[in-house]
């Protein structure tokens, strides 16, 4: 049998912390949860610069399980012959909060949110220590839109994307006021988890 291909991402994340945007890895561990790379102190590891990435992951105390790997990894997507290093995912937290500001909840918005929060969760599931996020990831609000997400646009797409009409949603209640504060909560406490 083959070993399947180690894969991490490069997630490229925007936040009013990070205005200018910051990458961070995120990757499977050997039980295949994931996570993201972290330093030896439990914060997230982020690079200002997209392709001094490996250099500065070379300079910081990291420890991971899967770390040759990782360096395979890495020099797979950073060898010379690549043509163009990009981001696997992009995260732009400043566009979403400017969006649940104005009471734009439209699917993109909504599908942001919550893959926003489902990182959340994987990075409060990491470590024990990270538990203490899986309150904001539990709030009511947050919860109530999250919920939506899956139960009024993820599966009903999922199970029949023809069918799916995107403008016979079901009514969203939610109190947009009261999430966009403790979302903007959960922004700021996750990016005091990210190393500066």
């Amino acid at each position: 049998m083959m070993e399947e291909e180690f894969t991490a991402w490069i997630i490229k994340y925007k936040s009013p912390k990070f205005i200018e945007g910051i990458y961070l890895i995120w990757y499977p561990d050997i039980n295949d949860i994931d996570q993201f790379l972290t330093l030896d102190n439990g914060k997230i590891f982020m690079s200002t610069s997209l392709k001094n990435l490996p250099a500065e992951m070379g300079h910081r105390s990291i420890s991971i399980e899967n770390r040759e790997k990782m360096i395979s990894w890495l020099n797979r997507e950073f060898a010379p012959d690549q043509k163009e290093i990009a981001e696997d995912n992009f995260y732009d937290l400043n566009i979403l909060l400017k969006e649940l500001e104005l009471d734009v909840y439209s699917i993109e918005t909504i599908e942001n949110f919550t893959n926003f929060i489902n990182l959340l969760g994987d990075y409060a599931r990491q470590s024990k220590k990270n538990n203490f996020l899986l309150e904001y990831e539990n709030n009511g609000s947050i919860n109530e839109l999250w919920t939506y997400f899956y139960e009024a646009i993820f599966w009903p797409r999922f199970k029949d994307k023809e069918k799916f009409d995107p403008g016979q949603l079901p009514l969203l209640k939610v109190n947009e006021q009261i999430l966009l504060e403790k979302f903007k909560e959960i922004v700021s406490v996750f990016d005091e988890q990210i190393a500066s």
